[in-house]
């Protein structure tokens, strides 16, 4: 199994569940309780109490069976949906075979299974018309929202689609498979007393780094940053009081506006007073006017920079990743002629298929292939415009739905070229 940093928020709560009663990580704030959604980490509590040290080798287990799964979902999703034996053996085939699909399998990521819950949760969705037992529906689609919540759209959509269509049993399960993530708002409401976001790391009690403060940083940079790393490298060189360094990768033209911002937030992280004394509250307070008013300003100065460029830059990075992360194809073997052409094949089927998404919802017909692409497009949309501070494997789940789409408009293609 590749370990992960992200085990600290991920496994601590389970474990301190099991030894003090308390779901909650080892970081030292009120975020500690809510951090990350439950999905999870329930995982490796069931494991954990079963399998006890041998953990992680149950979870590595199974994510590779939750893959094969996943295998198998694609296949009986292409026959619902693209009606053909021949397409959906060949969109199997490429699933199976490209390591871009299973790469994060290995990993203590949410990517190790969002791929599978991603399609149960679709499978059941399209199939709800010849579903007897509501349970898997419910289960699917409620398992996938606790452990990746952003990925909410997707049952979202579907509600839209039935309840437009007055569907009432098919809109009454989905609105059951919201129901574990609303009670689970709900207690992170009860304890940070904030109508909480899909993602809530901050909290003014924090006496960690994910304070107001780096909120209001995350604010400032994605105008003109699009990469997750360097923003995350900016904050590590202001904290060790390098702030030359974080200044030198920002654009020439805002470096004046913003280096007063650096200076005034590394007074912040290296405040020798207490995070809950009256004085740090007073720098806290001053550094918030300072960055509100800065942001505002560069937004106001940089409308292309901030709705266009920067948005166009995250579209870039993530389009051109070949998601083959493995050691063996980023290290031992890169250069090699076949792992290159591999990666140049694996970064034009994502973009064919985000084409093929465009195409299929452009058609403006009402059915489910319109709700797939629209949730890939409104997820990428979210990705580049609003989040910005991207890693590759934010797109994992949405890898096998885009060659779905790859795949339906190759079959429309050639029944198109086969007319003439």
């Amino acid at each position: 199994m590749i370990q992960t940093a992200d085990e600290a928020s991920y496994f601590a709560p389970p474990l301190n569940y099991l030894e003090k009663g308390v779901w909650a990580d080892n970081s030292d704030g009120l975020t500690r309780f809510y951090q990350r959604p439950p999905g999870y980490g329930t995982i490796y509590l069931i494991l954990k109490f079963t399998l006890g040290k041998y953990a992680l080798l149950g979870l590595k287990g199974i994510q590779i069976i939750g893959f094969f799964f996943s295998i198998l979902l694609l296949g009986k999703i292409c026959i619902k949906l693209l009606s053909s034996e021949k397409t959906t053996i060949g969109i199997t085939l490429v699933f199976a075979l490209l390591p871009m699909y299973s790469g994060f399998m290995y990993y203590t990521l949410t990517e190790g299974i969002t791929p599978f819950l991603t399609l149960w949760s679709l499978y059941s969705l399209v199939n709800m018309d010849t579903i007897k037992k509501p349970y898997g529906i419910i289960f699917s689609n409620a398992f996938l929202i606790l452990v990746r919540p952003q990925l909410i759209l997707l049952p979202l959509l579907f509600l839209v689609y039935f309840f437009i269509k007055k569907e009432k049993k098919q809109t009454l399960l989905i609105l059951l498979a919201f129901l574990p993530f609303l009670l689970w708002q709900i207690r992170t409401f009860s304890i940070s007393n904030e109508l909480p976001s899909l993602h809530p790391i901050y909290s003014k009690y924090n006496k960690t780094l994910f304070r107001p403060s780096h909120e209001k940083m995350t604010e400032l940079f994605r105008i003109w940053e699009s990469d997750g790393e360097q923003f995350h490298s900016a904050i590590s060189s202001i904290n060790n009081s390098k702030v030359n360094v974080a200044l030198s990768n920002i654009p020439i033209q805002l470096q004046a506006k913003v280096a007063p911002v650096l200076n005034a937030y590394e007074t912040v992280l290296n405040s020798k007073h207490k995070i809950n004394s009256t004085k740090f509250q007073y720098q806290e307070n001053k550094f918030s006017v300072l960055i509100n008013k800065t942001t505002v300003q560069l937004k106001t100065e940089n409308k292309f920079l901030n709705h266009i460029k920067t948005p166009l830059k995250s579209a870039y990075y993530l389009l051109s990743k070949s998601q083959m992360n493995l050691f063996i194809f980023q290290e031992t073997f890169r250069g090699n002629f076949l792992v290159e052409l591999l990666r140049i094949i694996s970064v034009v089927v994502i973009n064919l298929g985000f084409l093929s998404a465009f195409l299929i919802l452009i058609r403006f017909k009402m059915d489910y292939l319109t709700i797939i692409s629209s949730f890939i497009l409104l997820s990428f949309f979210y990705l580049i415009y609003i989040q910005r501070l991207n890693e590759e494997r934010y797109l994992t789940p949405l890898l096998p739905l885009l060659l779905i789409c790859l795949f339906h408009e190759i079959s429309r293609l050639k029944m198109v070229l086969w007319k003439y």
